[in-house]
């Protein structure tokens, strides 16, 4: 697994390639933390390149949502697939803004919410 961290207009961007174990579960965590504390307006997680998530990466993604939405806005990049699957069936797809690519999460998270 890989993660890149990017900073794009108000977002805090986090790319995740590969495949997500329990090995790998405490990298995406440190990533999540990290963004918690800078308390972005926005914060997107670019699931497009990932082939694969445990359910402990699920629990660190959803305390990721549910601490951002305090004070800013969430999105996943999560094309159609297995890691969307995971996603619907653990009921935490809807914590999120969900979008196609990186620039349209950019786009709305941009914008101020009415």
């Amino acid at each position: 697994m890989t993660i890149l961290t990017e900073l794009r207009d108000v977002a805090i961007i986090l790319h995740v390639a590969g495949g997500i174990d329990t090995l790998s579960t405490e990298l995406l965590e440190r990533a999540a933390d990290g963004v918690i504390v800078r308390k972005p307006g926005a914060a997107i997680v670019d699931l497009s390149e990932l082939l694969y998530i445990n359910s402990l990466a699920i629990g660190v993604l959803t305390r990721l949502a549910t601490t951002v939405r305090r004070s800013g806005r969430i999105a996943i990049v999560i094309p159609p697939g297995d890691v969307r699957d995971v996603f619907v069936r653990s009921r935490v797809i809807d914590l999120f803004e969900q979008f196609d690519d990186v620039d349209a999460a950019v786009a709305a998270t941009a914008a101020p919410v009415i």
